[in-house]
């Protein structure tokens, strides 16, 4: 089976970024590149979503969810719940 050329892409840039003697990024670099990567790897969804952001009450931390709808999703509709394991420290929730 052949590699998809996306991943082949992304897995090229990470090879080249870890060339032996290449200093090791700082934290904000690697925030960049991987923002850069994504942006350039992504594509826009293929329909409308409206999304929307809502903080969660009593979380010390700021803590929020987003929430994907479809244009026209029903009022009582099925979801998915995504949670991350993560801190985020390279991507975003977004």
């Amino acid at each position: 089976m052949a590699l998809d050329a996306d991943i082949k892409t992304m897995l090229d840039g990470l090879a080249a970024a870890m060339q032996p003697g290449q200093p090791e990024p700082t934290l904000e670099q690697a925030r960049a590149d991987y923002r850069r990567q994504y942006i350039e790897m992504s594509r826009a969804p293929d329909v409308a979503v409206r999304e929307r952001t809502v903080r969660i009450p009593g979380s010390q931390r700021g803590a929020s969810l987003q929430i994907y709808t479809p244009p026209r999703a029903a009022a009582l509709a099925p979801g998915i719940l995504y949670l991350h394991g993560g801190g985020f420290v390279l991507g975003a929730s977004e």
